[in-house]
């Protein structure tokens, strides 16, 4: 089994598609797993308060798994201490509707979203989507309980995380396509070529981290 952890690409089965409150369109019946977030890149093109109402009623479908993708950007040009609010809110909002699993966007912003976990009142799983770091940022992200969620700058010889990718525990390590017409599985293969693993063993390892992060068993079929 291939899980893919983040795609903005609708899929039917094993993968959990990322809906962003305020472009996508109204999917509150949507059939299919999905995390769900108000992404810091519309923070000033939408209604915060009434996006926040939209957010309870879908992290209460029992096929959301996680709130995000959230975060912090500071190249996307809005204010970053509007940004931390908003984060905030989310945060709050999750807690009361007992989501306990994040995907994180971070640009520019690693020692930001550290401060912010720390300051958080309540118990998350921070999982960093999109990762591109060095191995001594991995190092400090991971003294700090942060998961980690790898997708097509694997694929680039020239990407840092092409060769830090060693420096993440296996049990703290998802894959994903983000917005890549790439399918999941260039990525498994890489990572597991990277790793120095059979394809079998990275699809188990993986299949057992979504387990014990979502709580989830996935089939073939």
């Amino acid at each position: 089994m291939q899980f893919n952890i983040h795609t903005h690409r609708k899929t039917r089965k094993n993968s959990l598609f990322n809906l962003r409150i305020g472009i996508d369109a109204d999917m509150i019946a949507y059939p299919y797993y999905f995390s769900v977030g108000i992404h810091p890149w519309d923070i000033d093109d939408i209604d915060i308060p009434k996006s926040l109402l939209k957010l309870t009623d879908y992290l209460m479908q029992e096929n959301c798994l996680s709130l995000g993708e959230i975060g912090l950007d500071k190249v996307c040009g809005t204010n970053l201490e509007y940004q931390k609010e908003v984060l905030r809110a989310q945060l709050n909002t999750a807690h009361d509707n007992n989501t306990k699993v994040l995907i994180i966007h971070s640009v520019k912003s690693y020692q930001e979203i550290i401060e912010e976990k720390l300051n958080c009142p309540y118990e998350f799983v921070w999982i960093l989507h999109a990762f591109n770091g060095s191995s001594q940022l991995i190092e400090q992200l991971l003294k700090h309980g942060f998961y980690f969620s790898l997708g097509s700058s694997l694929l680039n010889p020239k990407m840092k995380i092409s060769t830090s990718i060693s420096t993440i525990p296996l049990d703290r390590l998802f894959l994903e396509t983000d917005e890549s017409p790439i399918k999941i599985d260039v990525i498994y293969k890489k990572a597991a070529a990277l790793l120095k693993l059979d394809l079998t063993q990275m699809e188990a390892q993986i299949a057992h981290n979504i387990q014990n992060v979502f709580g989830l068993e996935f089939s073939e079929t």
